[in-house]
């Protein structure tokens, strides 16, 4: 790593489309996802005007943001799992792990909630 930088592990939640589309800009460009992904959020960050990067949400706000991660993620879930029920036992073996992956992402967002 360059000095200076720093590496963050995270997910990224894309639709099956802009996976494939992700996957080809990659091939097509010769370039790794992560290097890719470091110069589009620089990029971003880069134009942002001073003093705009927002502070942390109040509590409230926190709590609807979560509120709306958890509703999003559902939905996403149900959508999947119609999918792999559709396609039965010749569903894909990535939409499994993404539905088990989404299970898990929802699980610790739950944990997260205010009771």
């Amino acid at each position: 790593m360059s000095q200076g930088h720093f590496a963050i592990a995270t997910r990224v939640f894309l639709t099956p489309t802009q996976r494939q589309r992700l996957d080809e800009l990659v091939r097509n460009h010769d370039i790794a996802i992560d290097e890719l992904l470091t110069e589009l959020l620089a990029s971003f960050l880069d134009h942002l005007p001073e003093g705009q990067a927002e502070t942390m949400p109040a509590a409230e706000d926190a709590s609807d943001i979560l509120a709306a991660e958890l509703q999003q993620r559902r939905s996403e879930l149900r959508r999947l799992r119609a999918r792999a029920m559709a396609h039965g036992a010749a569903a894909p073996a990535w939409l499994t792990r993404y539905i088990a992956e989404l299970e898990q992402e929802i699980a610790r967002l739950e944990a997260q909630a205010p009771s």
